[in-house]
């Protein structure tokens, strides 16, 4: 039961990651315009601010629920995580369009936060001694 709540925090994180950047996009591109009525537009423009904010909670989120969830891994699942979580943010960089003035943007600086959670999970990782079964500490 203790080890849920970190996982539903940073599921919930990852949720929130996904409603901004989504909002991002609807709101940058000519797809809102052409495709929803003016009050759907008038309200995706005037509440951008609100899905911003869900968007840093959302990183927010599952940088906390990460490391929660990591804290009794040992060195090596941590690194797997840590590599995991840097190439879905080089994933996300790949796939992404490249205007700096457009939508694309918000992923890029979320695939910055991933970076620096992973580089942040792998200094854990390499700082972490490990405990045998008998209580003493091993090397590293």
């Amino acid at each position: 039961m203790l080890n849920l709540l970190p996982k539903f925090v940073t599921a919930l994180g990852i949720v929130c990651i996904a409603i901004g950047l989504s909002w991002g996009f609807l709101d940058g591109s000519d797809f809102a315009f052409r495709f929803f009525s003016d009050s759907w537009n008038r309200f995706i423009t005037e509440n951008v601010g609100l899905f911003l904010t869900t968007l840093l909670m959302g990183i927010v989120l599952s940088a906390g629920g990460t490391f929660a969830w990591t804290r009794h891994f040992n060195k090596q699942k941590k690194v797997k995580v840590s590599g995991s979580i840097f190439a879905v943010g080089l994933l996300a960089i790949i796939m992404t369009p490249k205007n700096v003035h457009g939508p694309g943007m918000l992923v890029v600086l979320t695939a910055l936060c991933f970076w620096l959670l992973s580089i942040a999970l792998a200094v854990t990782a390499v700082a972490t001694r490990e405990t045998s079964v008998n209580g003493v500490q091993g090397p590293g």
